[in-house]
């Protein structure tokens, strides 16, 4: 009866809780978490020029074209500005950009891997991988773009939460756990890996440190969902083991 109860109680949100780990539909971090991790990354989207501010240099006509989503164009300019002369890791990494907001996600990786033989040391080449990989969805590559930033940068806390949520994905709940300690020595009040590090340790075996966690995260954020449902799971399992 016991066993039938700790299957049933497990079956009913292992399923909802993997795929909210590699969906990001768990809540985002704190503001300041995304803006940190952000600040070492590529904008989610091109910011527009400042109102009455001209654009100068040789990629002005670019930026401008960029900002009114003419991406061919854009590109153009690109390529004028590296035939006459001008920074070849510069024009990859742009071009690699512009074609990824276009959509154009193969030629996009190509650019940021030309960009990254040219620099193999530059963190914002393989973070452009990583946002390319994730717009076209392929696993490998996101955990392959993932990986390369943390050999750049191995406190990076988007790579770090990637490498966290494939390794849940993957029934690696020892490398996911350690993944989101990792996220909580320099974020403890980040919600969404106190939370997966919680999960991951229950589906370790853990019953102790989970309850823990999740007590942690209400303490905190009451509505929490995962953690009021973990919460629940746990208590209700070890008392059905305590019953025992």
């Amino acid at each position: 009866m016991i066993r039938l109860l700790v299957t049933l109680l497990t079956g009913a949100v292992l399923g909802l809780v993997g795929e909210a780990l590699l969906t990001n539909v768990l809540p985002k971090a704190p503001a300041s978490v995304r803006s940190a991790a952000a600040s070492l990354g590529i904008p989610e989207k091109p910011a527009a020029a400042p109102v009455n501010y001209t654009l100068t240099g040789p990629l002005s006509g670019s930026i401008q074209a960029e900002t009114s989503k003419k991406y061919d164009e854009a590109l153009q300019e690109v390529v004028t500005y590296q035939q006459s002369g001008g920074d070849a890791f510069v024009a990859a990494e742009r071009m690699g950009w512009l074609y990824y907001l276009k959509g154009a996600y193969p030629e996009a990786e190509q650019a940021y891997l030309n960009a990254n033989r040219l620099h193999f040391a530059a963190l914002n080449p393989v973070l452009g991988l990583l946002n390319v990989a994730e717009a076209m969805k392929d696993k490998s590559r996101i955990r392959w773009a993932a990986d390369a930033v943390l050999k750049l940068d191995p406190l990076n806390y988007r790579a770090t939460m990637v490498v966290a949520g494939s390794s849940f994905a993957s029934h690696d709940y020892r490398g996911a756990a350690f993944a989101y300690r990792r996220i909580l020595t320099p974020y403890p009040d980040d919600v969404d890996a106190r939370s997966g590090l919680a999960w991951a340790e229950y589906y370790s075996g853990d019953r102790q440190d989970p309850l823990f966690q999740f007590q942690t995260i209400l303490n905190i954020y009451p509505d929490y969902p995962y953690a009021k449902q973990g919460y629940k799971l746990v208590s209700a399992i070890n008392g059905a083991l305590g019953a025992k």
